[in-house]
C-alpha cells in the first residue's frame, strides 16, 4: 500500500480520488461509495457534506484512522463490519461478524408479512423470526405492525446480543430467545413464521466473494444436505408451532427453488413464490399445512 504521507496536504477530494484508486486496484466493485462511506464515517459527515467541503484539510489524526479503515476494506472485511452498521427496511441495525449483514433482497419478507398483517387489523398475531441475526426482521415487522407479538430465535447467543441492542436502541417490542430451530418453543401460536435460514452448501461457500466467505458467521450462512438440510428441518416440524389458518414465509436460496417448492408440497397444500428486486424468486410462501 502506498500510504498517503503525511507532510503532503490531504484534502477531502484527493484523498477519496487516493482511496478510490487504490480500492480499484484491489478489485473492489464499489471503490468511490466505500471510500465515501469510510471518509463520512471518519469525518462524521455525509456524502452532500463531503463533497461541498472538498477542499478541506484533513489532520494527521483523521488520516491516520481513515487509513485504518481502508485497509481493513482492501482486505475484503464488509463495509457493514467496519462501520458497525447496515440499513434495512426504514431502519440502521447494528452488526457484527457475529450476525449477518442484512440484505435489501431480504425485504421483501418484511413486505409481505405485512401484508398479510394488514389483514387481521383489531388483533394481535403472534409471530415468530427463525433464526434472527440482527434481528432485522423481527424488529422491522414489530415497528411497523405494533399491534402484534413477536417472538424471535438464534442458535447464537452471540448473536442474540445484537438483536437486543437493536431491539433497546430502536424501541422495538420483540422476545427473544436462544434456541436450535423449534427446541425451545411450545405449542401451535403462531399466525405467522418466518425465516432467511441457512442455505449455502459447503462447495459453494468456496465459491462466493471472500467478503462473505472470510466474515460471515458460517453457522448463519451454510447447510448441510447441499443447503436444503434447515429448510427440510423446519418443514418437518413447523405444523407443530403454526396455527391451522398460520403462513410460512421462507427465504429461498439461489437455484433452490423449484427443490424447495418440491419440499414444500409434501407439507402444504398451498405453495407460492415471489421475486426479489431482480426478478429472482426469492421467497415462497406456504399455508395449508397438511
Amino acid at each position: 500500500m502506498s500510504a498517503p504521507q503525511a507532510q503532503k496536504v490531504w484534502t477531502i477530494l484527493s484523498i477519496l480520488n487516493w482511496a478510490t484508486d487504490y480500492f480499484i486496484s484491489k478489485e473492489i466493485n464499489s471503490a468511490r461509495l466505500d471510500a465515501q462511506l469510510l471518509l463520512g464515517h471518519i469525518l462524521k459527515m455525509s456524502k452532500v457534506e463531503l463533497y461541498t467541503a472538498f477542499d478541506k484539510p484533513l489532520t494527521k489524526e483523521e488520516l491516520a484512522e481513515f487509513k485504518k479503515l481502508i485497509l481493513r476494506r482492501a482486505n475484503r472485511e464488509p463495509i457493514a463490519y467496519i462501520l458497525g452498521t447496515k440499513g434495512f427496511w426504514r431502519y440502521d441495525f447494528t452488526v457484527s461478524p457475529a450476525t449477518l449483514i442484512p440484505r435489501p433482497d431480504s425485504e421483501i419478507i418484511v413486505e409481505k408479512s405485512l401484508e398479510i398483517l394488514k389483514t387481521k387489523n383489531g388483533e394481535s398475531p403472534k409471530i415468530l423470526d427463525i433464526g434472527t441475526g440482527t434481528g432485522c426482521l423481527a424488529i422491522s415487522i414489530a415497528l411497523d405492525h405494533p399491534t402484534s407479538l413477536v417472538d424471535a430465535i438464534d442458535i447464537s447467543p452471540d448473536a442474540l446480543e445484537i438483536a437486543r441492542l437493536n431491539a433497546i436502541s430502536l424501541d422495538a417490542k420483540v422476545n427473544f430467545y436462544q434456541s436450535d430451530l423449534f427446541t425451545a418453543l411450545k405449542g401451535k401460536t403462531y399466525h405467522l413464521i418466518v425465516s432467511n435460514p441457512p442455505y449455502i452448501s459447503e462447495d459453494e461457500l468456496k465459491a462466493v466473494q471472500p467478503e462473505i466467505r472470510n466474515f460471515e458467521p458460517h453457522l448463519a450462512l451454510t447447510s448441510p444436505k447441499e443447503g436444503m438440510l434447515h429448510y427440510e428441518r423446519i418443514l418437518e416440524n413447523v405444523g407443530n408451532y403454526l396455527t391451522d389458518d398460520g403462513v410460512l414465509l421462507l427465504e429461498i436460496g439461489d437455484y433452490r427453488e423449484k427443490r424447495l417448492t418440491e419440499l414444500a408440497k409434501k407439507y402444504f397444500f398451498h405453495t407460492n413464490t415471489h421475486p426479489d428486486l431482480n426478478g429472482s424468486p426469492r421467497l415462497i410462501e406456504l399455508t395449508g399445512y397438511k
